[in-house]
């Protein structure tokens, strides 16, 4: 009687079984999965414009809520000379007063904070729970490509000394999500979007990026106020200069480079410092004969000498611009393998244009 009991169990169970549609081990697809997990995180990042105070837009990058009453993350080389910020959410949300907070030098990494409430915020995951070889995503705005997305792995957990340029005191994630100019100050976070790390910087070739631990620089939130950034209402994301417009700009070149009296050096890369540069031209005597005097402080500069070294390369790109008028005096860029070596040749290169430009200047006739 058991045996037929059974085996009437067995036939029932077995019928129930092929009427139940087969179970896919992973009913997601990996596109899936990163659509899902980009999705829910971009109202988290937000576009950070920056100005040098002139209305204009001279650097684009990246920012992470944290707190949902406005605190975010960015990278320092961003703002460290901002005059002007501005920061925008996905919904369409400006904020146009922004306040420095807490800042780490040696991370690279900078606290922000906007007058705002109910942000979408990130949670942060701790480092010592990051697996070698887990997926990553980072959410940024390379080139100013809003809310762009890209996916990949973590490659290691290692100390910062390990990677050239980046510094020492500690530790960094390297991934293989692509990156370019922009996603500084971007999110990379795991596929159930908690955040990792703050974006800061790339080797120069892709899959060798790198970002700062959230964990390690959440405190910058509770530094008190470094002061607030001059009103940014003005920054909007336009497009370059006419050809006519440059042409006039060049003109005047010699004469504003005649009348600065000061010059002041700014990185917007972590594999560059602004000592090394300062240090060579101050050895150049042209700028002790031409009275120009290399001044900390943004703020009473005639001229901003920007370095930067674009993502998956090892150029090294400068630009000298008067700060009243936000024209660029000069600019050019240098191949070496890291900022030590570029400075000598930034600076021989900048005080021949600027020579060029006085000469030219001075050599144009008079009107009477």
């Amino acid at each position: 009687m058991w045996t037929k009991v059974a085996l009437i169990m067995v036939l029932i169970w077995l019928a129930l079984a092929s009427s139940v549609p087969a179970q896919q081990a992973n009913p997601m697809s990996p596109d899936t999965d990163s659509e899902k997990v980009t999705g829910q995180v971009r109202g988290s990042v937000a576009l950070v414009l920056v100005g040098s105070g002139t209305g204009r837009v001279d650097s684009i990058g990246s920012a992470v809520v944290v707190k949902p009453s406005g605190y975010l993350l960015t990278a320092y080389h961003l703002v460290k000379l901002a005059k002007q910020a501005q920061v925008r959410l996905r919904n369409g949300e400006i904020y146009d007063r922004v306040e420095l907070l807490g800042i780490d030098e040696r991370r690279d990494i900078a606290a922000l904070h906007v007058q705002a409430t109910g942000l979408p915020s990130l949670a942060v995951r701790r480092l010592d729970e990051v697996k070698q070889g887990e997926a990553a995503f980072t959410i940024s705005n390379p080139a100013g490509l809003t809310w762009s997305t890209s996916d990949g792995i973590i490659s290691a957990v290692r100390p910062a000394h390990e990677v050239p340029g980046a510094g020492s005191g500690f530790r960094v994630l390297q991934f293989t999500c692509v990156v370019a100019p922009g996603s500084s100050g971007g999110a990379l976070v795991d596929a159930q979007g908690r955040l990792l790390g703050i974006v800061t910087a790339s080797l120069g070739g892709q899959g060798l990026n790198f970002a700062v631990p959230a964990e390690s620089v959440m405190g910058l939130i509770n530094f008190p106020s470094r002061g607030m950034l001059g009103s940014g209402k003005e920054l909007d994301l336009k497009p370059p200069e006419s050809p006519v417009r440059a042409s006039l700009n060049e003109a005047k070149q010699g004469e504003m480079l005649g009348a600065a009296r000061t010059l002041t050096v700014n990185s917007k890369t972590s594999f560059f410092t602004p000592d090394a540069l300062e240090n060579e031209l101050a050895k150049k005597p042209e700028l002790s004969a031409w009275g120009i005097k290399i001044v900390r402080d943004v703020r009473v500069a005639d001229i901003i000498v920007s370095v930067d070294r674009p993502l998956f390369t090892y150029d090294f790109t400068y630009t000298a611009t008067d700060t009243r008028t936000s024209i660029v005096l000069a600019s050019g860029k240098v191949t070496a393998v890291d900022g030590v070596r570029a400075a000598p040749a930034i600076a021989k290169n900048l005080v021949l244009q600027m020579a060029k430009a006085r000469q030219a200047s001075e050599a144009k006739p008079v009107k009477q």
